[in-house]
């Protein structure tokens, strides 16, 4: 054997030993890519080992969905401290772990109508939690860099907000006046975003749809806080949803019609309550994890779009005010109203108690507005009103 062939064969020996070498050097060096790859999508060709496949794909998921959120640290820099935490609980990943207890498997199945999945008939109710948890981790991959981002830049533009903050002098009691006062005929959307358990924010809706019912203008109000195709009436309205009893009488007396966003499922899940209670101690804990996770919303918020989708179609003239949670309709949220009917024709109005100024120093403002349609999606509403908790 030559020199020269044996000199040849050692590179082709040794190159791509060097070659794996500086590859296992990069890698050590970044625990993981700057861009991670999705895992490939569930198979389901072979339905005999559809469960060993969903099992296999939560576990990969979490896995990647771990390593998102170690290089996304997402705060809600943005959002008022009292909403904060329930944000922060919308990406928890894999809501109610099956580690946590040894019912949690069976609870999901419970807490899962097997319509949820329409596109997914070949789904079993046992394949359903599986099939959920990896969704929403495959979410949260999805997701994280998006709201970092949006983080990042808010920080980095606080200066202009201050710059585009205006400035209102008219009395608090003329607020609902005032908001209804900046709509025209053009505005087809008034999405209202309420921090629950925040009783002055029920009035304030009460007292705006008492203003619009005198605009003349055909107004119908669209809520999470009633089932698709309930009709209110205080005498079969839940001991929650009497909460929310000057909302329904002020639209009764204006002559405005409400029809629930809610879809039927949910009811059927909060109506039986009771019987889940007897059987798991965590109930009310559960069913906030599984539809407040991001997958839970986006699975409510497209339900929603469809009602609304097919009432527009009715009304095409109609304002459509849509009173909800504020997640639900705050701009470049996940799967937001806002997002989804966004544009000119379109306000995000929120209704927080008195922490907004934790971003916006100690101001003595009530009301957030900013000249920047820009700026007003990065916060994620276009006018928000600061209302104390103590007022009932």
């Amino acid at each position: 054997m030559t020199r020269n062939r044996l000199d040849r064969i050692l590179i082709k020996i040794l190159l791509p030993l060097i070659w794996i070498g500086l590859v296992a050097l990069a890698v050590c060096a970044q625990p993981f890519p700057k861009r991670l790859k999705l895992p490939k999508s569930i198979s389901h060709e072979v339905p005999a080992d559809l469960s060993a496949q969903l099992s296999r794909r939560v576990k990969e998921t979490y896995r990647h969905a771990m390593q998102v959120q170690s290089r996304y640290p997402v705060t809600f820099l943005w959002t008022a401290p009292s909403r904060r935490y329930r944000y922060q609980h919308l990406l928890e990943t894999n809501p109610m772990l099956l580690g946590r207890s040894v019912q949690s498997g069976q609870m999901l199945v419970d807490f899962l109508p097997t319509d949820v999945y329409p596109h997914a008939s070949f789904l079993k109710p046992e394949h359903l939690p599986d099939y959920f948890l990896a969704k929403h981790n495959l979410e949260i991959q999805k997701w994280l860099p998006k709201l970092a981002e949006s983080e990042e830049e808010f920080a980095r533009r606080i200066d202009d907000f201050y710059a585009a903050k205006q400035t209102f002098t008219h009395p608090a009691e003329e607020d609902m006046a005032w908001l209804a006062g900046q709509l025209t005929p053009e505005h087809r959307y008034l999405l209202l975003g309420e921090e629950h358990d925040l009783p002055q924010a029920r009035q304030e809706v009460a007292n705006l749809i008492t203003q619009l019912g005198k605009s003349g203008r055909e107004v119908i109000v669209f809520t999470e806080f009633l089932y698709n195709g309930q009709i209110w009436s205080e005498q079969k309205t839940t001991n929650h949803l009497k909460q929310y009893l000057p909302v329904w009488q002020a639209a009764e007396k204006a002559g405005v019609e409400v029809i629930g966003l809610e879809p039927k499922f949910m009811e059927n899940i909060f109506g039986t309550r009771l019987m889940f209670a007897r059987r798991y101690k965590r109930i009310a804990e559960l069913s906030t994890d599984i539809w407040t996770s991001v997958e839970g919303l986006r699975i409510r918020n497209a339900c929603w779009l469809e009602t609304l989708q097919r009432y527009r179609a009715l009304y095409p003239q109609a304002l459509f005010v849509i009173y909800a949670g504020a997640g639900h309709v705050e701009y470049r949220m996940p799967y937001s109203l806002g997002d989804a009917l966004g544009g000119p024709q379109t306000v995000v109005a929120l209704f927080n108690s008195q922490d907004l100024d934790w971003a916006f120093g100690d101001l003595p403002d009530r009301i957030f507005k900013f000249n920047d349609p820009e700026l007003s999606h990065l916060v994620g509403f276009d006018i928000a009103f600061e209302l104390s908790p103590n007022i009932k």
